[in-house]
C-alpha cells in the first residue's frame, strides 16, 4: 500500500503542519547517574 500526500490529507480532519522542534544547548550533568540493573528473576516471571 502506498500513500501519497494528497490521500493522507483527505484522511485528516485538521490541516497537516510541519513540526518546529525546540532545540536547546547541551548541558553537563553535575552528578553521575546511577542506573539500577534489573534482576533476571523479575524479568522472566
Amino acid at each position: 500500500i502506498q500513500f501519497s500526500p494528497a490521500i493522507i490529507s483527505k484522511l485528516c480532519n485538521n490541516p497537516i503542519e510541519r513540526p518546529q522542534p525546540t532545540v536547546s544547548i547541551n548541558t553537563h550533568a553535575f552528578q553521575k547517574w546511577t542506573m539500577p540493573i534489573p534482576q533476571l528473576n523479575d524479568i522472566y516471571k
